[in-house]
């Protein structure tokens, strides 16, 4: 009979311990739960990124007349090693980074307001002011300095660094490896600067709604965070007592056996 209490108590102990270490809801791991109830986006194809302040920007005019368009154009000539010869020059296009006032210095046009225009917004500026000098120019710009911190409970922390205008916060998640499976899906941080101020907002990615929130496109040098969640830092806090509490319950059992014994 005592034989069997023991059993049970030892049976109990055992059971506390995993309970402790027990795996999150099944809710709390998935993502957009919720997203054939809610109206998602009708054009996300359609967005457009919007310039601000240390944007780096590579625009690069041509035209039918390519002698009309290379004053237009920031270029340089540079080598890949060290050699003087002009043969081994080649042409290196370089960026604009908008200043403080939200222009850049463009060649012959002078100043041009670029902060808070999105890119179709500054391509018809730029076609309106070269028409004076260019028939149908033809303008292609770019973002260079596409790069975004993922810190937390993910899989790959780091910085990552893209070569589009347009990214996602998905996109920038599994370029990080995905959130592990202690990751908090319901309050991710996005700490963002514009115009040298600097705000915050969460995303819960249990809820298909995120993809109506501005946080859904990433911006250039947006600083992204995973907490870890509850399960986690309660097994943190407490893995010291479970070790004690272990050790603790296997010596009282094996005293209660050798006592039992004699």
């Amino acid at each position: 009979m005592k034989n069997n209490k023991l059993h049970i108590l030892f049976l109990l102990s055992i059971g506390f311990l995993i309970s402790l270490n027990s795996c999150t809801s099944r809710k709390k791991l998935l993502y957009h739960q919720n997203i054939s109830e809610i109206q998602l986006p009708q054009k996300i194809g359609d967005y457009e990124p919007i310039y601000s302040i240390d944007d780096a920007l590579m625009i690069l005019v041509t035209s039918d007349n390519p002698e009309a368009a290379a004053p237009f154009n920031l270029l340089v000539f540079s080598t890949n090693d060290n050699s003087t010869d002009l043969v081994s020059l080649q042409k290196r296009q370089l960026n604009y980074v908008v200043d403080k006032d939200g222009t850049i210095t463009y060649p012959v046009l002078g100043k041009i307001k670029v902060a808070g225009l999105k890119k179709s917004e500054l391509v018809r500026v730029l076609e309106e002011k070269l028409k004076k000098y260019i028939q149908n120019p033809i303008i292609s710009v770019r973002l260079t300095n596409f790069e975004v911190s993922v810190l937390g409970d993910v899989n790959r922390p780091g910085t990552i660094k893209f070569e589009t205008d347009k990214v996602t916060l998905i996109e920038c998640l599994a370029k990080a490896g995905d959130l592990t499976i202690t990751g908090e899906r319901r309050n991710v941080l996005i700490v963002r600067e514009i115009d040298g101020v600097v705000t915050t907002g969460t995303v819960d990615l249990t809820n298909a709604n995120f993809y109506n929130s501005p946080y859904f496109y990433i911006k250039p040098n947006d600083y992204i965070y995973v907490e870890p969640n509850r399960i986690k830092t309660s097994t943190t806090a407490i893995s010291p007592i479970v070790s004690y509490g272990s050790i603790f319950l296997s010596t009282a059992i094996t005293l209660y056996l050798l006592t039992k014994n004699n």
